[in-house]
């Protein structure tokens, strides 16, 4: 929706009341509390397929066909049958509830922060049986597409600032700290690199990006935003 966005206004001049409108409607966004509740979600689900293990066996091992290969699912089978593979199961999903409890302290985390709290996290995990690895998330990939995730929305509401900041003054600002300047409400910085974004006027346009790595680290792409009028 936001490149979407982008895409319609980058060459069109945009009132400072409609980009005003917007920035507030984007502002009001909470990406990390939704973040959050997602991880919760994660962890019920993974406790209910312990217990579904647990008490119906037969209809979870025949489930795992569309998400395990064959040698997997025999694994699945050989660990969790008998009564060693009900303390085994138990003993897994102790594991798994310790690391998912674990990675929902750590998801207010920036993703530049949470690479130490995975390892951590990761390391019994490793341990554990086959479904303990399989059901636990891709903690550090979540959380870098959910801050760059966020640093598209924050990068969003500072163009739309300074489209607003044209249409209001004739030009776009020298800086970010002119366009602050003229702002009842606090830019924000990249939740990518910790730092201000990079903004450049460029001939009647300007660009406005993010200096993480991120897209060379992860296939992440490049969080951009070139507008011109």
């Amino acid at each position: 929706a936001l490149e979407r966005m982008q895409q319609i206004i980058a060459d069109r001049p945009v009132s400072a009341e409609a980009a005003n409108g917007v920035i507030e409607v984007l502002g009001q966004m909470d990406l990390q509390a939704a973040y959050k509740r997602a991880m919760i979600g994660e962890l019920a689900y993974g406790a209910s397929f312990f217990e579904q293990v647990r008490n119906q066996p037969a209809a979870v091992f025949e489930m795992l066909e569309g998400k395990f290969d064959e040698q997997q699912r025999n694994a699945v089978v050989a660990r969790y049958s008998g009564a060693q593979g009900q303390e085994r199961l138990d003993l897994d999903e102790l594991t798994y509830l310790r690391a998912m409890r674990q990675s929902v302290e750590a998801s207010a985390l920036r993703s530049r922060e949470a690479a130490r709290a995975g390892a951590d996290i990761e390391a019994p995990i490793q341990a554990g049986g086959i479904l303990v690895r399989g059901l636990m998330p891709a903690l550090g990939l979540m959380a870098e597409k959910r801050d760059a995730a966020q640093a598209r929305l924050d990068i969003a509401r500072i163009a739309l600032a300074l489209k607003a900041h044209k249409a209001a003054h004739g030009s776009y600002p020298e800086s970010l700290e002119d366009l602050q300047k003229t702002l009842d409400w606090q830019l924000p910085k990249d939740v990518l690199t910790g730092w201000e974004f990079a903004y450049n006027r460029v001939d009647e346009g300007f660009i406005l990006y993010s200096l993480s790595e991120l897209a060379d680290a992860r296939g992440v792409r490049t969080v951009a935003w070139r507008a011109a009028e």
